[in-house]
């Protein structure tokens, strides 16, 4: 990385971390959820945009071990936001989903941080709004891409 990208991608985090900050001031911040750990939020997530997945996958999504996971996943089935389902086509396989309670609950983490997006959104030039829909978009297709490659390798 070259000395000017160093320096951008500092400011870029700089600037994300502030715009966060100010903005959670604003909405009051995150609302508590009892009993959800970082771990169990990041498997509802997963499950949302891949619903399905095993418990094997979610491990290794997640760089945990299998019985890591497996007690993971028994907690929040548990707390009725994931379903179990037997694999249609291997009968040793069991498919995880999110329920509607499950999902429930990620929204109503993720609504403090859609309220901060809107206002600061709706004071940008239209010309602006589809300039970051076009970046973020970006991100999003190299996620993908290196996503698709394996991953990012060791960090």
């Amino acid at each position: 990385m070259t000395p000017n990208r160093e320096e951008l991608t500092a400011r870029l985090g700089a600037a994300e971390a502030e715009v966060h900050a100010t903005a959670m001031r604003w909405v009051g911040g995150v609302q508590e959820v009892p009993d959800l750990t970082l771990r169990q939020l990041q498997v509802l997530a997963l499950l949302r945009t891949t619903p399905g997945m095993s418990g094997q996958d979610l491990a290794d999504a997640l760089g945990v071990s299998t019985s890591t996971m497996s007690g993971i996943v028994d907690r929040i089935v548990a707390k009725e936001w994931v379903e179990r389902e037997p694999d249609a086509t291997d009968r040793r396989r069991v498919l995880l989903h999110p329920t509607p309670e499950g999902l429930t609950v990620l929204a109503d983490l993720e609504t403090p941080g859609r309220r901060a997006r809107a206002l600061l959104v709706e004071r940008l030039e239209d010309s602006e709004l589809t300039e970051l829909c076009h970046l973020v978009e970006r991100l999003r297709d190299i996620a993908r891409q290196i996503d698709e490659a394996g991953g990012p390798g060791p960090a």
